[in-house]
């Protein structure tokens, strides 16, 4: 596991997994205006087929996942955090970051820092 050998541990005995989809049926009343004009046949098809990239879909899993599924991820024999990101775009170091949500969606202290120094630039303050 993560590039290491792993004596003693069958993969039986690893219950980790995270629901990965990479294509999601959206339906209308989900659909943003901007979703509606890139798929004109939303109407007809009563909604369109939204694909994402494995690193997208393994991020959305993981913010839908749990804190008990999340430890047992961080508890796998050898886990490396950085292969971990290389294989899913997933940085867990930055989760120990304090965060703060935001009309659902969670953003680290220094993510919102980063915002306001430019919209400070934008509004030129």
């Amino acid at each position: 596991m993560f590039n290491k050998l792993v004596e003693g541990v069958s993969i039986s005995d690893v219950d980790v997994y995270l629901d990965i989809e990479l294509t999601e049926w959206v339906l209308p009343e989900k659909m943003t205006e901007k979703e509606k004009k890139e798929n004109p046949s939303w109407e007809t098809c009563e909604g369109f087929l939204k694909e994402r990239t494995f690193e997208e879909a393994c991020q959305l899993a993981w913010e839908e996942a749990g804190e008990e599924r999340k430890q047992k991820f961080l508890n796998l024999p050898n886990f490396d955090p950085e292969i971990f990101k290389e294989i899913t775009g997933i940085d867990v170091k930055k989760e120990e970051e304090e965060t703060i949500e935001i009309e659902g969606k969670k953003f680290t202290m220094s993510e919102i820092v980063n915002l306001m120094s430019e919209i400070k630039k934008a509004l030129k303050l």
